[in-house]
């Protein structure tokens, strides 16, 4: 098995439980708040790794990573907040859309290749993904009865497969240290002056203060995830990668359910094994 495998089966556990960590300190902290301090713990941690290839940099590579700073702290805000404001089990089961996402575009410009089986798998999650969002399945009500944060998920996973691909773009055309640094510096300066702007940044250090251990499980477990992928990604078939670190939502599900004592309807229960099975089938046939 090669490393970059490896590194994805760590990744999945390691996403499983940064957005658990993460719902915690959106709900005390504030969302933006979250987001500056996983950026910065990512700008302070990897820059003696990247110290050497910023010199590298070069006047190609320069915007392809300040778009894909751009693109993280977009998503960043868009899924802290559903996570913020929905289930841990739903949210993330909805955002496992970012992986047929991110698989085409894997095939459009990395030139991946996907079979009959994997393409009816990947449809399994995208039904699987619809059915588990929706609290409901009498069609009177269906409308109404969407989960709180379902539809921003569905736009965070939109946009965390373009940064998906930037990531791998990024990966290979500069180190993967770097292509973890060099955007989430960019989403600390942007996080940053927004707070700023607001007036909250002041207060920042005290929250943090007030959820150190909680504050720093975080960081870390976010950081270490991504770096990881960054490695992966770099070394194997974004599409393959990205097909096995999606069974982070088993790790997520277990704890929404375990720790968030969240419930689940009977078809919502079910759609979620269906999509975790179904991501297990595209890693074991990737």
């Amino acid at each position: 098995m090669s490393y970059a495998i490896l590194a994805a089966f760590a990744v999945m556990l390691l996403w499983g439980a940064a957005d658990y960590l993460i719902q915690k300190l959106c709900r005390i902290i504030g969302n933006l708040e979250t987001l500056l301090l996983i950026d910065l713990t990512a700008a302070v941690l990897l820059l003696p790794l990247v110290l050497h290839d910023i010199a590298s940099l070069t006047t190609a590579s320069i915007p392809l990573m300040l778009t894909l700073g751009a693109i993280g702290w977009l998503s960043g805000i868009v899924s802290f907040e559903a996570l913020r404001a929905g289930k841990l089990s739903v949210i993330d089961a909805v955002l496992v859309m970012e992986l047929p996402f991110t698989i085409i575009l894997g095939i459009m410009f990395f030139g991946d290749a996907i079979g009959t089986a994997q393409w009816a798998l990947i449809a399994a999650v995208i039904a699987g993904t619809a059915l588990v969002s929706l609290e409901t399945l009498d069609a009177r009500r269906i409308f109404g009865k969407v989960e709180k944060g379902a539809a921003l998920a569905l736009l965070a996973a939109l946009i965390f497969a373009a940064m998906n691909f930037l990531t791998a773009a990024a990966s290979r055309q500069a180190s993967p240290a770097i292509a973890i640094w060099f955007p989430w510096t960019v989403s600390a300066l942007l996080s940053g002056a927004l707070l700023w702007r607001q007036k909250r940044l002041q207060a920042m250090p005290a929250k943090v203060a007030s959820s150190m251990k909680l504050s720093a499980a975080t960081a870390l477990t976010a950081v270490l995830g991504w770096l990881l992928y960054a490695a992966a990604v770099s070394g194997g078939e974004l599409s393959i990668i990205t097909a096995i670190t999606e069974g982070y939502v088993a790790v997520a599900v277990l704890l929404g359910v375990s720790a968030n004592r969240e419930k689940l309807a009977r078809h919502q229960a079910l759609a979620a094994a269906a999509v975790i099975a179904a991501t297990i089938g595209l890693a074991m046939t990737a």
